[in-house]
């Protein structure tokens, strides 16, 4: 199974390469930390900051993919409104020249169409990225705490007997 999700480049936009690998080796070990303890807490806690600071730098490079198709947007916008609509209006009555009428032919622009698209994914990759961040800090305030429930109770869990011998 792949770790690594490819979001393919359109207009200005690049091809973003996304690795998973410690994203989903922290979704892997969620379930973890309703058993937290002095033994595991900071090696969960270590993986999921991982996955939390692979997470902002993904919704960084996603929101700067979502201005570059926004320049797209306008630019195709402007390239419908200047060149294409008065090509179609040579020999109409004026009254065509309206709002509706522009934002007709805009709406059965292609390319405009694809930019549209191509945005709309983007803003799913960006709910679902801040989805992930949003459970990686609750998880880590989870665990922190349940550390201080720990700490102030004087009771320190055993670590659980893997029944490896020294």
């Amino acid at each position: 199974m792949s770790k690594k999700l490819t979001v393919p480049a359109h207009g200005h936009a690049k091809q973003i390469e996304i690795s998973m690998e410690k994203i989903k080796n922290a979704e892997n070990r969620l379930f973890e930390a309703q058993f937290v303890n002095a033994g595991t807490y900071s090696e969960l806690e270590f993986t999921y900051n991982e996955a939390y600071r692979d997470c902002r730098k993904i919704l960084a490079d996603i929101q700067l993919q979502q201005t570059k198709v926004l320049k797209n947007i306008e630019e195709r916008k402007a390239d419908i409104i200047l060149d294409v609509i008065p090509n179609m209006l040579e020999g109409q009555p004026k009254s065509n020249n309206n709002s509706d009428f522009r934002n007709a032919v805009i709406a059965r622009d292609e390319e405009y169409q694809g930019y549209l698209e191509h945005m709309n994914k983007l803003k799913a990759l960006e709910s679902h990225f801040s989805g992930i961040l949003d459970t990686m800090v609750n998880t880590c305030r989870y665990m922190k705490k349940q550390m201080d429930l720990i700490i102030k109770a004087g009771y320190v869990p055993p670590v659980k007997n893997t029944g490896d011998k020294l």
